[in-house]
């Protein structure tokens, strides 16, 4: 069974990387477990005019924790040869398996990331060859490999071995890459669209940019936390980028008749004054103001803090090679007048070097691959017991040196240390968590807001009636269904039994309509439900499976959007997907009496932040509704999930729904 490789779509590319077998020629036996300590295992790469040196024995390292001297007592020279075909490698059943797969270190993992906001579409479409032989020439029956972009969330990493269905997504989809050339004009994504209506086309063109950086940074930096969950051991990263301009805080962002010089003013603070007639002036101001404010050089920074603590190494590829000179022209675009080459390639460079990685800036992308793959295809593991025995849980500096005078050392720079449980035994942190919490499970249904997808369908099971809502995907609706749309709701039985259908309307200038489906008494599910919008050619079509909730104190909740405004009419969600200029409102049905309810806002990572989640509850038709309302505009770009907590006696119950801000 092949895992299906997520969100490989138009604009929206994924690839994988992976390596060889692995043939591990020990020259040193591995030491005795000592009580009261623990080994520390450090990759290392000597080499010479780039080629690994062998031959090298425990006595020829030096190793400094901390600036303490280390006692090498495992060494281990391992190098991997290619031996297995793709039809021989199996894929994970699950995504769950194939964490547990990774926790191996024996199982290398690696993860390609297609930085698809700074990749021009030349070299997007002449990457896809080289990487589809690179990956079937490397990967063997233990190798696990990801794909990731930024328009996915580290909970959408799925890792796989096979590349039958990659290969067959690069050939279909090779216009993954999304920046604009010189003389063209940048595409904008929804949630840029705003921008240029206040500001005008050229200052949102400059704003989306300093917004794309920090997706592509901010987004890396979570990936590193989602890795070092899976494993301890070594993971490797290729990105496939042109680099990044690093942006600065109060950088005027324009010069050019007619754009708005955005900037620091005399009072000290980033303001410029939105077009006349916007219908959302302070909105804009505050997004233009929290673009300003970034500090892309800090963003890198801290990438790599989470690289080191995490064992994560970059490899840069740039797939547009060794470029020309750039146009700096009228015609030029603001990345190309702004941001300068040698800027870009400095953060690539910045990347790799203090990740232990190498930068690969080369015409010849099959050469360019060849240098990762020998870089990955040979190295030094060597192990020592730290001498710092406390358990502390904090975070260890690594240095290796090597005894051969003129060699080049690139080696792990530390690791965080075990804690101490109450038995003052190490409790190092587990590699794989020993199950998904709920906060994780909630975030986990984000994963099917694929970036292609033309409309989405969420429901759920009432005591009597189905509630379904469909909602268009925010690209489609000007383009495709400009009067508004019809939509059909069919419910059945998993075994295909008819249930009934339903009827609704999407207006115009609207996504989303909330559909009802009465039930026969007893009715238990799951039911299979598909949605159909429009007539024709052109309709839209979409399935979803709805089970019935498990909750004894509440149902499961229907989403809505609207404006801040409290009189804003509500429009269903399937999609999941704000921005931060709407309000998200929730409905769940009240099963019990209730005497006590409390909601608030998590981070991914499950801690509460300091945004009002405000609670109401109504009658509805005899149905008591408990509704919970967030106002989106403090919170910046990610996902979060809204948790509410009720009550009736003794029994309490939780409910957790997660949602996404562009």
């Amino acid at each position: 069974m092949r895992i299906p490789i997520r969100g490989i779509v138009v604009g929206s590319l994924l690839t994988a990387l992976a390596a060889g077998a692995v043939i591990a020629q020990s020259t040193q036996q591995q030491p005795v477990f000592r009580a009261g300590a623990f080994l520390v295992t450090v990759d290392v790469f000597p080499s010479r005019d780039g080629r690994i040196v062998e031959g090298l024995q425990a006595g020829d390292f030096q190793v400094l924790e901390d600036g303490t001297p280390q006692k090498v007592e495992a060494l281990e020279f391992i190098r991997i040869e290619p031996n297995t075909p793709d039809a021989e490698r199996r894929d994970p059943n699950t995504q769950e398996e194939g964490n547990r797969l990774a926790a191996d270190p024996r199982n290398r993992v690696f993860v390609i990331y297609l930085d698809q906001y700074h990749v021009n579409l030349e070299g997007g479409y002449f990457t896809r060859r080289p990487l589809v032989d690179f990956l079937n020439r490397l990967l063997t029956a233990t190798d696990l490999f990801g794909v990731m972009t930024p328009q996915l969330r580290p909970t959408d990493l799925i890792l796989g071995r096979s590349t039958i269905t990659l290969e067959e997504q690069l050939t279909r989809h090779w216009t993954w890459a999304r920046e604009s050339g010189p003389g063209q004009v940048m595409k904008l994504e929804p949630e840029e669209v705003a921008l240029a209506y206040c500001f005008g086309p050229e200052a949102a063109e400059m704003l989306a940019g300093r917004r794309r950086e920090e997706k592509v940074l901010v987004g890396l930096t979570e990936l590193m936390g989602r890795l070092g969950s899976l494993r301890e051991a070594r993971k490797s990263v290729i990105v496939l980028t042109r680099g990044w301009r690093l942006h600065r805080p109060g950088e005027p962002i324009g010069s050019q008749p007619g754009v708005p010089q955005v900037g620091v003013g005399p009072a000290g603070t980033l303001s410029t004054q939105p077009r006349d007639g916007s219908p959302a002036q302070a909105s804009c101001q505050r997004e233009m103001q929290r673009l300003m404010s970034l500090d892309s050089e800090r963003q890198l920074r801290d990438l790599i803090e989470a690289a080191r603590r995490n064992n994560v190494t970059f490899y840069p590829l740039n797939p547009s090679g060794m470029e020309a000179p750039m146009n700096m022209g009228p015609t030029s675009t603001y990345l190309e007048e702004r941001g300068s080459r040698q800027n870009r390639e400095d953060s690539m460079k910045t990347l790799s070097a203090n990740t232990d990685g190498i930068t690969i800036i080369t015409n010849d992308l099959n050469a360019g691959f060849r240098r990762v793959s020998d870089d990955l295809s040979a190295y030094y593991v060597l192990g020592y017991y730290s001498t710092n025995t406390k358990l502390d849980g904090k975070f260890r500096r690594i240095e290796v040196k090597v005894r051969p005078a003129g060699l080049n050392v690139r080696a792990r720079r530390g690791y965080l240390s075990p804690v101490a449980a109450s038995g003052n035994a190490a409790v190092p942190a587990p590699a794989v968590p020993a199950g998904p919490t709920p906060v994780d499970e909630a975030l986990g249904a984000l994963s099917r807001l694929r970036p292609s997808a033309e409309s989405f369908t969420y429901g759920v099971a009432m005591a009597d009636e189905l509630a379904v809502a469909v909602e268009i995907a925010s690209a489609q609706l000007a383009s495709r269904f400009p009067q508004g749309a019809d939509v059909r709701v069919v419910a059945t039985t998993a075994a295909g039994a008819a249930v009934g259908e339903g009827q609704g309307r999407i207006e115009p200038a609207t996504r989303g309509a909330l559909v009802r489906i009465p039930l026969p008494a007893g009715a238990t599910g799951p039911w299979r439900v598909t949605a159909t919008i429009g007539p024709g050619p052109d309709r839209l079509e979409d399935r979803v499976e709805i089970r019935a909730s498990g909750g004894r104190l509440l149902g499961d909740a229907l989403v809505f959007r609207g404006t801040p405004a409290a009189t804003s009419p509500l429009r269903a969600v399937a999609d999941f997907q704000f921005r931060r200029t709407e309000r998200v409102h929730l409905e769940w049905v009240a099963r019990a009496p209730l005497d006590r309810r409390e909601a608030r806002l998590l981070g991914r990572n499950g801690q509460p932040l300091a945004v009002p989640v405000t609670l109401t509850e109504r009658d509805a038709g005899g149905r008591a509704l408990i509704a919970a309302d967030l106002n989106l505009a403090p919170l910046s770009a990610g996902d979060y999930v809204i948790e509410l907590v009720v009550g009736s006696g003794a029994d309490t119950e939780r409910k957790y729904v997660a949602i996404r801000i562009q």
